[in-house]
């Protein structure tokens, strides 16, 4: 198998997760099945009512024997009130096949919607080898009625890959007001051989980081977008965020890592 082919097939499984910096606002929900222990982590920053922010999420996955068994599924659910309608992320486009064929370079700025970064594991004789990698999420083009996500992954050691990979935004129930739902593919590492498994990834989606472009008096000015807003009221419990993982072996988790509310200020 060609070195482009091996590095595709394990950049695939890196971005084919999320919607999708900054300090976590609270400590790792843990969910665990016969083999796969998933740790969810989620935060805003700022998290303050009503204002503007950048949101992340990210999950490690281990397991209590060998190594985790390949993600099928990864389908992420968004609280009320949050979403990107509220903010100004994704003022361009960027068509799939230009990013395809020439990466991050053909997309512009204005397109970026977050970044993060992802690893996965292949299985080999002595010991597993870890990929790492870089994800950056831009606004793809919409397909029919659904909102595209594009992620864009690209790693540099061991194996160079970029690869590209879109992701639908759905409609939910309360008390969610969207998901980001992802369904992977298996992704051997060689014809006929095991499967690489993701260790783990994250992803912001949000202004920051980001550096967007604009035309004032002939001059291009940089300026920063508007991130999503917090709403100014908080559910009891903090604002709900709920993943779905689906595994290769056929175990499912449901993690809720809900985010806190703010602390009260006070008034003087």
């Amino acid at each position: 198998m060609s070195t482009r082919t091996s590095s595709s097939r394990l950049g695939a499984l890196i971005v084919a997760l999320a919607a999708c910096t900054g300090a976590l606002a609270s400590l790792p929900t843990l969910a665990h099945a016969l083999n796969e222990r998933v740790h969810l982590t989620t935060s805003f920053k700022p998290n303050r009512l009503g204002v503007q922010t950048t949101f992340r999420f990210a999950f490690t996955i281990a397991a209590d024997r060998n190594q985790p068994s390949p993600l099928t599924e990864v389908d992420l659910h968004l609280p009320a009130g949050i979403g990107l309608a509220t903010s100004s992320l994704g003022l361009a486009i960027c068509e799939t096949a230009q990013l395809e064929k020439e990466g991050l370079t053909a997309c512009s700025p204005n397109s970026l919607v977050g970044h993060g970064s992802a690893a996965v594991q292949a299985p080999f004789e002595d010991s597993p080898i870890e990929e790492p990698a870089l994800v950056f999420a831009v606004m793809g083009p919409q397909d029919g009625e659904y909102l595209t996500i594009l992620f864009y992954a690209e790693g540099s050691t061991p194996i160079s890959a970029q690869l590209v990979f879109p992701g639908h935004v759905l409609a939910d129930a309360n008390p969610f007001s969207g998901r980001l739902d992802t369904v992977v593919p298996p992704i051997p590492t060689v014809p006929e051989g095991p499967f690489v498994a993701v260790t783990r990834f994250s992803t912001t989606i949000g202004p920051a980081g980001l550096t967007y472009y604009r035309r004032y008096h002939g001059r291009r000015v940089p300026f920063r977008p508007r991130g999503i807003v917090i709403p100014k009221t908080c559910p009891r419990g903090g604002f709900p965020f709920t993943v779905d993982f689906g595994f290769m072996d056929g175990v499912r988790l449901k993690v809720h890592k809900p985010v806190p509310c703010p602390p009260r200020r006070r008034r003087h």
